[in-house]
């Protein structure tokens, strides 16, 4: 037989693959590398942005790009949406990760493949073709049509109504970077800065051997082993006792970090299932002290959420993300110094990045 072929292969689909399919860059890209920075892509020249409009369904969204309106109201009937020159003007743009137009009937820049191939990966849209040389740690920069389809389906489990090219800045583009902000968010969890911070921010009271005993949480008093116990019953660092829990006999400081740490994986869900915009290390753990303290419900219906989430939000009773986060001050209905000095503490970490 020939040996014409020795140098080439098929993929799965039984399809000729090129030379150069098989030589992926011997760089290799891991996957969960963080992709809210470009990943070896220059600048690209294209930015956009989406702006909320307003109106009474809130889905009204605008999109800009490279400074000219792609999608902007009316959107549908009845709806008392509105976009002007300062709301572009003062909308917060992102640069483009795409060079040009990406689609399989037409010279495309490389760079824009390996950064999709990479993203749909990440996002488990993508597989990447082994017969050609890849592996989720090794992707080539040349176009297939499983990375199209791996584009179409990303538009189709998303609802994305665009056809054909990938645009740089246009919806798939847009998406694709919030579902990557979100895969992000999804994994990141307290520091142990942050840990720390809470065990010194919440209120504990030991006895002489030093294991943590029961205490009001309005008071801040011990609860005697032979009392009923108050509805604010805490022990450890902040946790609140539940129905069928014993610790009458008080609880070891390891018990009491324990408990730390599975209140606070409910406090980091909060965060990660609400916050829709990428977070630092600070905000993430500010956040995360919030919502571990005035509850994961109260947190996911907050309008510190609507502010984070939404630049353009504007709340007539909150003039400003500050002072959202501020009024949170209240325990068992009356204002609280203990809770107006967590708040100022929380936002100096969220603000300025102080523990």
């Amino acid at each position: 037989m020939s040996d014409m072929w020795d140098d080439t292969t098929w993929n799965e689909d039984g399809e000729l693959v090129a030379d150069i399919y098989t030589k992926p860059s011997d760089d290799e890209h891991d996957p969960d590398d963080d992709f809210d920075d470009e990943p070896d892509n220059d600048d690209t020249g294209h930015t956009y942005a989406t702006i909320d409009c307003g109106g009474d369904c809130g889905g009204c969204v605008a999109l800009v790009v490279d400074d000219e309106v792609v999608s902007g109201p009316p959107f549908h009937p009845n709806c008392q949406c509105s976009l002007n020159l300062s709301d572009i003007e003062n909308a917060d743009y992102h640069d483009s990760h795409l060079h040009q137009d990406v689609a399989s009937d037409r010279s495309v820049d490389t760079r824009d493949i390996k950064w999709l191939k990479m993203a749909l990966v990440k996002l488990g849209y993508y597989t990447p073709d082994s017969r050609a040389g890849e592996s989720n740690k090794r992707l080539n920069q040349y176009p297939n049509q499983r990375l199209f389809d791996a584009i179409e389906k990303f538009r189709k489990e998303n609802k994305i109504k665009e056809t054909g090219a990938v645009k740089p800045g246009h919806w798939t583009e847009v998406k694709i970077n919030e579902a990557l902000k979100k895969e992000r968010m999804d994994k990141m969890k307290i520091s142990s800065e942050g840990i720390s911070w809470l065990k010194d921010k919440e209120d504990k009271i030991l006895d002489k051997q030093g294991n943590h005993i029961i205490y009001d949480d309005r008071t801040g008093k011990p609860v005697n082993t032979n009392e009923p116990l108050p509805k604010g019953a805490t022990i450890g660092y902040g946790h609140l006792i539940k129905q069928g829990e014993n610790f009458r006999n008080g609880i070891s400081e390891a018990k009491a970090t324990e408990l730390l740490r599975a209140d606070i994986a409910i406090a980091e869900r909060a965060v990660q299932n609400n916050v829709i915009v990428p977070l630092s290390q600070n905000q993430f753990d500010a956040l995360t002290s919030l919502a571990y303290n005035i509850g994961a419900k109260n947190f996911a219906n907050s309008t510190v959420v609507k502010y984070i989430n939404n630049p353009n939000f504007h709340s007539s009773v909150y003039p400003n993300l500050e002072s959202a986060w501020k009024a949170w001050n209240r325990s068992q209905g009356e204002i609280s110094n203990g809770l107006i000095n967590r708040r100022q503490n929380e936002w100096d970490m969220y603000n300025r990045g102080i523990y």
